[in-house]
């Protein structure tokens, strides 16, 4: 049915059953020709929406935060793109947080002025997922403020750009606070299950106010967290891993653009109790890799921790299965070996020196079950590997 054809039909049925057929159409149907349809329809949408199912969708903030005087706001730009979850790459687009995987809609551009007001832009996705500029339409306020009462964020990327930093009055800002507010003031539901952060500008990085990281720890349906750029990333706390229980993959990556940053500084992540808060809360199917820059940067995680870390996980009552978790530090094998001896766990032959730099542990309660330790060293670092798995289907050969 063409949707000026179904506007005009709905306009003259009564309220109840209009919301009894609105309530029966997919996310996707009412959300693909709201636009399209009547003022009336609209406010009804709007008015009812908790009664009606929610579009999946992704969202990507864009910030430029030029600093050019107290007052400004950064300029922000959102791209809002939908989601089919019944598609094959569905679950690799929701993890990855890239465009939504669902090209029959178009995309939706909200620009925030500085000096306040929306705008709003539909633009078209080619099949690379790739906006195109070309057959671009403008949408009233009211259209488009309605289009995004139908959309729930499952997904979203942030990506900053801090530049002109002339002075310190927003060294520590709150970014994360704008878009998160945004979307739960706007947009029908906001639960992001995966979430990519990036820190676009090595001069100037991306530091959070500790009202953006209260903010964060808000995020309790997170599944998956990536961060780019972000050196002095100092969220990962216990209190806000205690709020993440749903967390299976976690990257914190720091790539080649800031190494210069990093020419006096080899050591992130300065909590050394970071591998204990994922064993309290032993999260399913745990993939963690924190290795990024090589010997450039490494963690503060020690011996001592790793060997805790083993302990921990032959005390829990289920074995734990991780995926893997990865990270770089300044423990060599010869300090790991000789800790873990200090420390009883090869006296109670809890753990076993293997062949090619390799330990491992097998759980009390199961004897297939182990967990494996793969180091490979480097020239100030050493990168460590743990997974676990049954030994019928032999650990190394995930690797």
């Amino acid at each position: 049915m063409e949707a000026e054809t179904s506007s005009s039909l709905l306009d003259n049925l009564p309220n109840e059953l209009v919301i009894a057929i609105l309530s029966k159409l997919p996310a996707g149907d009412v959300a693909r020709n709201l636009y399209q349809t009547g003022r009336r329809l609209r406010h009804f949408v709007t008015a009812n929406q908790k009664k009606m199912a929610l579009l999946p969708t992704h969202c990507h903030a864009a910030v430029m935060d030029a600093e050019e005087r107290p007052g400004f706001q950064p300029y922000i730009t959102y791209t809002f793109t939908a989601f089919d979850e019944t598609a094959p790459g569905y679950a690799k687009s929701l993890r990855y947080c890239s465009n939504g995987n669902d090209l029959r809609f178009k995309a939706l551009l909200v620009q925030i002025s500085r000096f306040g007001g929306l705008s709003f832009t539909l633009a078209r996705q080619n099949s690379a997922r790739e906006l195109e500029i070309a057959g671009q339409e403008r949408l009233d306020e009211f259209t488009g403020k309605t289009l995004l009462s139908r959309m729930c964020i499952v997904a979203a990327r942030y990506d900053v750009q801090k530049c002109g930093k002339k002075s310190s009055f927003r060294l520590y800002d709150d970014t994360l606070c704008h878009v998160l507010d945004f979307c739960q003031q706007l947009c029908g539901d906001v639960k992001i299950k995966s979430l990519y952060l990036a820190s676009a500008n090595p001069r100037f990085t991306w530091d959070w106010s500790p009202r953006s990281k209260e903010k964060f720890q808000t995020l309790t349906s997170l599944e998956s967290l990536t961060t780019e750029g972000l050196p002095a990333f100092d969220v990962i706390t216990q209190q806000s891993m205690y709020g993440m229980s749903k967390l299976s993959y976690l990257q914190l990556r720091l790539n080649h653009g800031h190494r210069e940053e990093f020419a006096n500084r080899m050591i992130w992540l300065p909590d050394n109790n970071f591998l204990s808060y994922f064993s309290d809360l032993a999260l399913h199917k745990l993939d963690v890799d924190l290795y990024s820059l090589g010997d450039v940067v490494i963690t503060s995680i020690g011996a001592k921790e790793m060997c805790y870390f083993i302990k921990a996980w032959r005390k829990m009552v289920q074995p734990w299965k991780i995926k893997k978790i990865i990270f770089n530090t300044s423990t060599a094998i010869s300090e790991f070996r000789t800790t873990a001896t200090q420390m009883g766990l090869h006296r109670t032959d809890a753990l076993q020196d293997i062949p090619y730099c390799r330990f491992r542990t097998h759980h009390p309660s199961d004897p297939n079950m182990a967990l494996e330790l793969i180091c490979y060293g480097g020239v100030s670092s050493t990168k460590w590997k743990m997974i676990s798995g049954y030994l019928e289907s032999p650990i190394r050969r995930r690797n």
